[in-house]
């Protein structure tokens, strides 16, 4: 609960702070210069792009939560062989989940958030 209520409070924070970078962004389009529009609305791009990012990972660390609360072992098979049978059975929802722990565990954190959320879907799909 405690990771849940920081990431919280962090998204708050960033409201607060996309709030006052849209402010100046506003006030430099607002001016009327032709050079202060192009930054005022590169500005007020920014808060936009941030939000994107902070909301997709937000909404990833809530989805593992969810699924960390439905993990009742922890399988120390060999990562290769998680793979294997994660590919052969596709809809288990709980053998992707370990795929990705295991690629974190190496160090692949591309390949681990693509099972994760791969994982994700499964859980959805099999509910």
């Amino acid at each position: 609960m405690r990771g849940k209520r920081l990431a919280l409070i962090m998204a708050g924070l960033f409201i607060v702070y996309a709030a006052f970078v849209i402010w100046r962004g506003w006030d430099f389009v607002a001016s009327g210069e032709p050079a202060a529009i192009g930054l005022g609305l590169a500005v007020l791009l920014l808060p936009v792009l941030a939000a994107v990012l902070v909301w997709r990972e937000v909404r990833f660390g809530f989805r593992m939560q969810e699924l960390g609360e439905h993990v009742e072992f922890v399988d120390e098979r060999p990562l290769e062989q998680l793979i294997e049978d994660a590919q052969s059975d596709p809809d288990n929802w709980l053998t992707w989940y370990w795929v990705g722990a295991g690629y974190l565990d190496a160090g692949d954190k591309k390949q681990a958030r693509g099972a994760l959320d791969y994982a994700w879907e499964a859980y959805r799909r099999v509910g």
